[in-house]
């Protein structure tokens, strides 16, 4: 290593050092005068004359710095990553990435970066508080084994739910095993007629991760013995007879079944997990753990009750098992590659995939398995996985579905859609955005490259291009980007990503064509990849729009709004080209997109949904706020309000948290107010004005609605 960066150090011409050490020192006065872009660029200037030598980690560490205060902590990540790179054994550069990770909420990786930092220079205070301070945020502790080597401990979070109220999803699948016992068989607990019911799109959806997770779980009988009870000792008895012929293959399956408690796994699981994940968008699924050892949802076999967070080995393991078949890839049964017919005896190549995917899978195969050296893949950016299928394309493996580069793309994007929902759920926030990132971006790349969704072939590349599949997996990155913000808009670029994600979840959502039938598969489909991700990401965007102008968030609003198109008029997928497709209005002001906003999203949501009547209710407030609106408008959106409460499964959804909020008062108090007056009264635009007794007021133009609205509320 030392060599390597006397050699790097000896490549870059003197003058230019000196030039890049007095960029560097420009950089750092600019920076404690706060004037981050000017650091940001002499900092990049200094860069581009050395960013190689080891004296560069400074400057990568200082440009991390800068740019987080910026909030662009993506560019924050590539910097600090790039100072540990060009010079390893400096502490502060490893301190540096691990405060960026925790800006990022990527606690796992901070602390292991905050951990390198100490070992390092275990003489400074900074790095050793950094690492307590992180071990006690996760609960971490840290121990030694007989030989003094220091390892640290994360207990992860038990996912148990305590009370069965508070998750829809359970009480959906509890009121479908009131109505039978037989979940073999659809037919006996959904209807064949769609009833535009909240409970049957959750219980469809249910089914199918509950028939994947249990014969997932059942696969746990590879375990090594020790992990499951002697389970795996006979079933393997039982492989080497089938291998020996004297058991067919379906007295094979009879006989496993016996012995684990669990339909033998024919290798669906991942397409069923996938399609209960898509269904919902990511959400309503439990993970549950329960100290009693009793699931409501997926049961265990009675040899895995002793092991805790089972659901999610099980999803390590096939994630595992997917990445090890991905070495197959080109192959023959022998591990022979087959080029153009010729056989080769490489078979030792290494395979390219995702960080997340080959996170999840050495996560399972050494910490579960106890095998340490991990699986021999390597982890790419998309476009590095891209490089290498044109590589084996190149080398004569073909788009073939069974054992080609159409599998390879479908689990390796897969695969790290579901490691980012999984670490969503165990690890964090912020590493779920980043592997959901990939994953999306990984199939852009690959669509472009190959025009699949332009030639429609699905046939022939696979249906992990349809619009309709990667519409929910987009939504899925758009909650934990929004979660991971935490209603923050301390960054304009975080906001915008929502934004243009959010547009395009409603120009993919758009392309399905609304069911001529009431047949339910057909119309749960159209729910679950149009209705229910465009209804989410309209919602999101009319609350995002109306908290920035709330929230006085004026100049970021503007300049999202223009730097987004969502006002776009000549842009087929932007926001203000689908709210004239779908209301037939021409001319919109920013408040009444806004509005419309809100009135599609209701109209586009189940009507007994939990969300519904507040959309509505948001919908009859802003048509105050905007004005210009008639006064039947808002009666109608009032009335639809009041509708949607009584249609809405409390006992599905649990108890309103809306009843009482501003935007109900609002629309009430206008209605009111204006009840003499016919419908076709346009109404005038609210204004609300603070008094200097600190009361909020509320005008309806020239009409005072409300002298003290806040404390009406």
């Amino acid at each position: 290593m030392e060599d390597s960066q006397e050699a790097a150090a000896s490549s870059v011409d003197p003058q230019k050092i000196q030039k890049a050490e007095e960029l560097r020192l420009e950089g750092n006065a600019a920076f404690s005068a706060k004037k981050w872009n000017g650091a940001v660029k002499k900092y990049r200037a200094s860069i581009d004359l050395d960013g190689s030598s080891p004296a560069s980690a400074k400057v990568y560490s200082n440009l991390a710095a800068a740019l987080c205060k910026l909030s662009k902590y993506d560019d924050a990540h590539e910097a600090a990553k790039k100072a540990t790179e060009v010079d390893p054994d400096w502490a502060k550069g490893h301190w540096r990435l691990g405060v960026v990770n925790e800006l990022q909420k990527d606690f796992l990786n901070s602390i292991s970066c905050y951990m390198r930092a100490s070992d390092l220079d275990p003489n400074e205070g900074t790095f050793v508080k950094a690492k307590e301070k992180m071990m006690k945020r996760l609960g971490c502790t840290e121990k030694k084994d007989a030989d003094g080597n220091i390892s640290m401990h994360v207990e992860l979070p038990p996912t148990s739910t305590s009370f069965q109220g508070e998750i829809p999803a359970l009480i959906a699948w509890s009121r479908l095993l009131k109505r039978t016992n037989n979940l073999a068989n659809t037919d006996a607990y959904l209807p064949k007629r769609w009833e535009d019911k909240s409970e049957h799109w959750l219980q469809n959806a249910l089914y199918q991760w509950y028939r994947g997770m249990f014969k997932q779980l059942g696969q746990l009988a590879d375990l090594p013995d020790s992990k499951n009870g002697g389970i795996t000792e006979k079933v393997e008895q039982l492989k080497l007879a089938a291998h020996a012929g004297q058991i067919s293959v379906q007295q094979f399956s009879i006989a496993r079944e016996k012995i684990t408690g669990v339909p033998t796994a024919m290798g669906q699981e991942m397409d069923e997990l996938m399609t209960g994940l898509t269904l919902l968008m990511g959400d309503h699924i439990p993970m549950e753990t329960r100290d009693d050892g009793k699931e409501r949802f997926v049961p265990s076999p009675p040899w895995l009750k002793h092991i805790r967070q089972k659901q999610m080995i099980a999803i390590q393991d096939l994630l595992c098992r997917d990445v090890l078949n991905l070495k197959m890839t080109g192959k023959n049964k022998d591990g022979l590659q087959v080029f153009d017919g010729r056989k080769s005896s490489d078979n030792e190549e290494m395979i390219v995939i995702s960080p997340g995917l080959l996170a999840m899978a050495n996560s399972f195969w050494a910490g579960t398995c106890g095998n340490e050296s991990g699986i021999v893949a390597e982890e790419g950016t998309p476009e590095d996985v891209v490089a290498y299928i044109k590589k084996r394309l190149k080398g004569g493996v073909t788009w073939d579905e069974n054992n080609g580069m159409r599998k390879y793309v479908s689990v390796v994007y897969r695969g790290t859609v579901l490691s980012a929902w999984l670490a969503r759920v165990t690890l964090g926030l912020g590493i779920a955005s980043r592997y959901f990132r990939w994953a999306n971006k990984f199939i852009d790349l690959v669509d472009e490259e190959w025009k699949v969704t332009q030639s429609g072939d699905y046939s022939k590349y696979g249906n992990s291009f349809r619009k309709s599949f990667r519409v929910s997996i987009l939504a899925m990155e758009l909650q934990t980007a929004h979660f991971n913000r935490d209603h923050k808009f301390t960054s304009r670029a975080d906001v915008l990503y929502e934004f243009n994600l959010a547009q395009k979840i409603i120009s993919y959502a758009k392309e399905q064509s609304p069911p001529t039938t009431t047949d339910f598969s057909t119309c749960n489909f159209y729910t679950s990849f149009s209705r229910k991700p465009m209804a989410f990401a309209l919602s999101l965007l009319g609350s995002c729009m109306h908290t920035m102008l709330a929230d006085g968030h004026h100049d970021m609003f503007e300049k999202i709004i223009e730097e987004s198109g969502m006002m776009d008029f000549e842009r087929d997928d932007s926001l203000i080209s689908f709210l004239i497709e779908k209301t037939g209005k021409q001319d919109f002001s920013v408040l009444a997109m806004i509005a419309e906003t809100y009135h599609v999203a209701a109209e586009t949501q189940l009507p007994d949904d939990g969300e519904t009547a507040i959309l509505w209710w948001g919908y009859s407030a802003h048509i105050c706020y905007a004005g210009d609106y008639k006064l039947k408008d808002l009666r109608n959106a009032v009335n639809k309000a009041i509708i949607a409460t009584q249609q809405r499964d409390d006992d599905l959804w649990g108890p309103s948290v809306w009843r009482g909020s501003a935007h109900q008062k609002l629309s009430l108090l206008v209605a009111r107010y204006f009840q003499e007056r016919c419908g076709n009264f346009v109404l005038p635009r609210v204004d609300r004005s603070g008094r200097p007794d600190g009361s909020l007021a509320i005008f309806c133009g020239d009409h005072l609605i409300c002298p003290n609205f806040d404390r009406a509320i």
